[in-house]
């Protein structure tokens, strides 16, 4: 007997929906620093979406007649046909990635770049891109505060690297991969886990481990710091993140390495050495148990979509 058709319930039909309908297409990234002055950008309006991520410094944005400020490890979300302005700060580093959600070849290959001052898109009408039928994707604009944003940041910094250097080759790995940003964002912003004080404690202990990825990780000096209980502190940055302190650390100099060995001439012992691996058999034992593969089988070409993926 042929088994018969599985049922599924309006509420995932709902997200199950976006499989039928996301098609998304990078258009422009980029990731470096703005410069030495504070950069006005000038009142305009969007062909496509925007997401940008703070990796230094900040951004004063004027959206939806509301002025915010973008934090450091913040996101912002600018949807198309929003009228916003911006003041990037001297010296801010952002991550930022123009994309359409439904890749259309009659529209899609349209500059991105859009003068200070456009306001009435009329006149490119056709090139706008389409609103979607998802709810919870149109409720999305200005900052978002979001508990996994670490995990979207290294996911857009990808996303960069790959489209700056392969451009139309890399499609659909860089569609794949911009619907994993998209799935991370929808989870971060449904599922935030709390708020507050505490959550401040751990985004900032989390920060201080993603930026400490050269140094051996001390959770007792980092909790005397925050002023938490260490099986406190464990709990809530599990429940935070999904892994403990430890793991993340490792997690995080496995995926700067995948970084490394694809786009530096490093040998695999400079790498091992220089993310603070004892030795380059305990750096590959670790690379193994985590991607799958060793790490001369990745720099070989010799990985899947998912062997790419930013890991927690």
């Amino acid at each position: 007997m042929i088994p018969g058709e599985v049922k599924v319930s309006n509420y995932q039909k709902r997200r199950l929906n976006r499989y039928s309908i996301l098609k998304p297409y990078i258009r422009q990234t980029g990731d470096g620093n703005i410069g030495p002055n504070t950069v006005h950008l000038g009142k305009r309006k969007l062909l496509d979406y925007l997401l940008l991520y703070v990796d230094r410094g900040s951004i004063e944005i004027l959206l939806n007649n509301k002025k915010q400020t973008v934090a450091e490890n913040q996101l912002l979300w600018i949807p198309p046909n929003k009228m916003y302005d911006c003041w990037l700060t001297k010296g801010v580093h952002t991550i930022y990635i123009h994309f359409d959600l439904i890749y259309n070849p009659k529209r899609s290959h349209w500059d991105a770049l859009i003068p200070g001052g456009t306001l009435d898109l009329r006149p490119y009408a056709d090139k706008m891109h389409p609103k979607i039928a998802d709810k919870d994707i149109n409720a999305l604009s200005g900052v978002l505060e979001l508990a996994n944003a670490h995990v979207i940041k290294e996911l857009m910094r990808f996303i960069a690297k790959e489209h700056t250097r392969s451009g139309d080759d890399s499609l659909i790995i860089l569609s794949g991969m911009m619907l994993r940003v998209i799935g991370e964002v929808l989870r971060g912003k449904i599922n935030l886990p709390y708020s507050g004080s505490y959550w401040q404690k751990i985004h900032y202990a989390a920060e201080k481990i993603r930026k400490g990825i050269y140094d051996n990780i001390n959770v007792k000096q980092l909790v005397d710091e925050i002023q938490l209980s260490e099986s406190y502190f464990r709990v809530l940055f599990k429940k935070a993140f999904g892994v403990g302190p430890r793991e993340m650390h490792r997690n995080i100099r496995i995926q700067k390495s995948k970084e490394l060995l694809l786009y530096s001439e490093l040998t695999i012992t400079d790498i091992a050495f220089r993310l603070g691996f004892s030795t380059i058999h305990n750096f590959s034992r670790a690379f193994q148990k985590i991607v799958g593969i060793s790490p001369s089988e990745y720099r070989n070409g010799h990985h899947t979509l998912s062997q790419i993926n930013y890991i927690k």
